[in-house]
């Protein structure tokens, strides 16, 4: 399949798609929270891209949401790739909308609407000269992105995701007759698996509903983000998901337990990325291999890197594995004034991101500017946080790797809370178009007075005196004069969040006397601890006593599982008991390990429960607690979120009441007269289960921000919907024709110029296709209906119908 081109005619057919962008003094859209790191831009100037890899001889390849695949090098020896050149063009409409890129040795495979393609070189001259379809064929999903991400693992066999087949109706209920279409044998919102001949695929999992960045670890387990946000939907998942994949299981989409759906339990996420509408994008995994360094400090080797698009972040994920699954958290460490899409590791560990241009949901489209952005690890020397905790409900401690110097104690630091608190808010510029996220900002915070700072001994540890935190929420701490000792001018402000969750330790060495202080641990299980208080001076001096003293060592926290009873599993290497209230169970052996089931009764609040061990000397932890409840009978890891600090299992939630929706003040009923009438908005767009389908399906905006409806009516091309891309298709006969393309099997296009009027061509008549920057729905609106009728239609459109009286 696909053309050949070689030598000096090649030069001519695939021409720079980048140049050198001009020097500019404009800060860069880049906000580190943690010190030690630069930013630099590529100086090319490049279309919005959606993926970015690295192949293994070190070349950097870029796919365009356009469809093409670029190649960017690094040609005078800086360190920034500045030469872009067009990799693949491709065939008119061959890969439409990509979104997933997989470098193997066989060539690049790209997953986008309606197939998974495999770009090829087979000439070896640099430049792509095949595109072959490894799977597709499936009926394409008029709305919505259609395949996203692809992956192969160690046996060949190729893994991609399929979007919900609604995202607005996911029982995909018939309006007329109520009947669900949705069930588990079709292959929308699934992570699919192909063999390794390509010739057979099968649904892995259901319940995905979109399924961005998909990667296998270097232990072959495979994971994806999933754009949940789900605010339409009562009672499902608001929050977008890193999700660790295995088969047969259900994620979420639609939600067994609103359903009733037989058979299946809903998976819970690994991490969760808060709040609302950050749109989770692409993910690697910060992994060292032989083609590649890892990024950042050593302790964050082998987290999850995950970007999101929405609300500009950038997180690392550190994971554990445990023998009942993953246990992970959020940490975020740079946000971004720009639409983030992917990213990509180079092979001397920086961190590359690329970026869209305009707001959010969707940008400028195929042919919006978009920028790269270098991330690289400048100053090793930098201290480093490594973990944040509440010591008590007046005193929070950060540790740091290395020694920071004093002049941190002459900054005042900032501490605020609430249910939808994050660190780094004070950086958000970008707010997602939905009023769930206006209400959350409005939400009550609490502004914590810090009244007294220290620094230990070492150097290592901050310590904060604080009023006492009022609820049982999310906090963020924002750290000014972070800096090396002896340095006096450079200094970083680091952004952090926490929760009152984790475990209150306390081991008292045989003999000893007074009573040890209490510990904060971020969890029951010991691997988790060793990870995630790695370089934290204090734990250190702890794990040491603890693993070489006898004594009586006791954790406390509080459970707050789903259901009305919870069972615990735990396995240690040493005897123990484990009590809640009067409930009290000694552990059991094999001769090998101790072990205890112990039910516990889950009342609507945080239950207290304590587990005792009388430890011998030179004798190291060992200890792994999973649980299942009546509701799910399968065994899972305890989220730490699930473990509440003791003194704040007492604490009353944050409040979550936001903001009244505030009235449009226009008439309702005038509105739909408009919309089904004088407006024609019928004509292309559905609301209910009224309308055309030649736009967006309107029937979610009531959650969305009146503002930003209107400027997608007033201004439709401002933001491009990347489900309705407008595309120029010239024939070779030299007729020009503009609209939505779709595929109609293997070699031909629809062209859905307007409202009944489809063209049907063959592939092979198409000389061109490419995107336009201009939206197929026109802009005459303002001034067709004027400001009261724009009013009323925007009324109609994002509030609810009033009560009858």
């Amino acid at each position: 399949m696909g053309w050949r081109a070689s030598g000096w005619i090649t030069s001519l057919l695939f021409v720079l798609s980048a140049t050198a962008a001009p020097p500019t003094t404009q800060p860069l859209p880049v906000h580190l929270l943690v010190p030690g790191f630069v930013v630099r831009e590529l100086p090319v100037q490049i279309t919005n891209l959606n993926n970015l890899e690295y192949a293994p001889d070190g070349r950097l390849f870029a796919v365009g949401y356009d469809g093409r695949v670029h190649v960017l090098t690094d040609t005078d020896g800086d360190g920034l790739e500045e030469t872009a050149k067009v990799y693949w063009g491709g065939k008119p409409g061959e890969i439409r909308a990509p979104v997933g890129i997989c470098i193997r040795p066989e060539g690049i495979y790209i997953a986008s609407k309606g197939r998974i393609s495999l770009v090829k070189d087979t000439n070896h001259d640099g430049v792509a000269d095949e595109c072959e379809m490894v799977v597709g064929g499936w009926k394409e999903l008029f709305v919505a992105v259609d395949s996203l991400g692809v992956a192969v693992d160690k046996d060949g066999s190729l893994y991609y995701g399929r979007g919900c087949f609604d995202f607005t109706n996911p029982m995909q209920i018939d309006k007329k007759t109520g009947v669900a279409g949705w069930n588990r044998q079709q292959e929308t919102g699934t992570i699919m698996k192909v063999s390794p001949d390509r010739k057979t695929r099968e649904i892995v999992c259901t319940g995905i509903r979109f399924s961005v960045g998909l990667q296998f670890n270097r232990d072959g387990d495979l994971f994806c983000t999933d754009q949940e946000g789900a605010t339409w939907c009562p009672n499902g998942n608001p929050v977008d998901e890193l999700l660790q994949i295995v088969p047969g299981r259900h994620y979420g989409f639609p939600p067994q337990y609103l359903h009733k759906l037989p058979g299946v339990n809903d998976e819970p996420n690994v991490v969760s990325f808060g709040p609302q509408h950050q749109s989770t994008c692409g993910m690697k995994f910060n992994e060292e291999t032989k083609d590649r360094k890892s990024f950042g400090p050593a302790f964050w080797e082998g987290d999850a890197l995950v970007v999101g698009e929405s609300r500009g972040k950038i997180w690392r994920c550190p994971l554990v594995k445990t023998s009942a699954g993953y246990i992970g958290k959020p940490v975020v460490i740079a946000t971004q004034d720009m639409l983030t899409i992917d990213c990509a590791i180079s092979p001397k560990g920086d961190l590359l991101i690329c970026c869209h241009s305009g707001p959010p949901d969707w940008g400028t489209g195929p042919k919006g500017p978009g920028r790269i952005f270098k991330i690289s690890y400048a100053d090793r020397a930098a201290p480093q946080p490594v973990a944040v905790w509440p010591a008590g409900p007046g005193e929070i401690r950060v540790a740091f790797d290395k020694p920071v110097d004093e002049a941190i104690l002459s900054e005042s630091k900032t501490l605020i809370g609430g249910e939808y608190v994050r660190a780094a808010d004070r950086q958000e510029s970008m707010t997602p178009p939905y009023v769930v996220v206006t209400e959350q900002r409005h939400t009550p915070i609490a502004n914590i007075r810090v009244s007294a700072q220290s620094l230990s001994k070492d150097r290592r540890m901050l310590s904060l005196s604080t009023d006492p935190m009022p609820w049982r929420s999310y906090y963020s701490l924002a750290v000014p004069g972070v800096r090396k000792v002896g340095e006096k001018i450079l200094s970083s402000t680091v952004d952090l969040d926490f929760m009152p969750t984790g475990v209150e330790a306390r081991f008292q060495t045989t003999g000893a006397q007074p009573e040890a202080p209490a510990i904060w641990l971020p969890h029951l299980d010991s691997n988790v601890n060793q990870r995630w208080t790695r370089n934290s001076s204090e734990h250190e001096r702890w794990y040491q006593e603890l693993n070489q003293k006898a004594g009586i060592l006791s954790l406390r926290t509080a459970l707050d599982l789903p259901g009305k009873e919870a069972t615990l599993k735990i396995e240690s290497n040493q005897a123990f008991n484990v009590s809640a209230g009067t409930q009290q169970e000694k552990s059991r052996t094999d001769g090998k390990t101790f072990a205890a089931l112990f039910t516990v009764g889950m009342a609507g609040a945080p239950v207290p429960i304590e587990l005792a061990f009388t430890k011998a000397a030179e004798q190291p932890l060992e200890l792994n607690v999973s649980y299942h409840t009546d509701i799910d009978a399968i065994e899972r890891p305890i989220p730490t979120e699930r473990l509440v600090l003791p003194w704040a299992a007492a604490l009353p939630l944050a409040p979550r009441n936001g903001l009244a929706p505030k009235p449009t003040g226009g008439d309702w009923a005038r509105g739909k007269s408009l919309f089904f009438g004088e407006a024609q908005c019928s004509t292309c767009h559905t609301l209910g289960n009224q309308g055309g389908n030649l736009g967006p399906n309107l029937s979610n905006l009531t959650h969305k921000d009146p503002d930003s409806v209107m400027r997608d009516i007033i201004a439709p091309s401002t933001a491009i919907n990347p489900d309705f891309i407008n595309y120029r298709v010239k024939l070779k006969n030299g007729d020009v024709l503009a609209g939505l393309v779709g595929a109609e099997g293997d070699d031909r296009l629809t062209i859905t110029e307007g409202v009944g009027k489809t063209t049907l061509v063959k592939r092979g008549d198409v000389s061109a296709l490419s995107p336009s920057d201009i939206s197929i729905m026109p802009d005459g609106y303002k001034d067709q209906l004027g400001p009261e009728k724009l009013k009323d239609l925007i009324t109609f459109l994002t509030e609810e119908p009033p009560k009858k009286k």
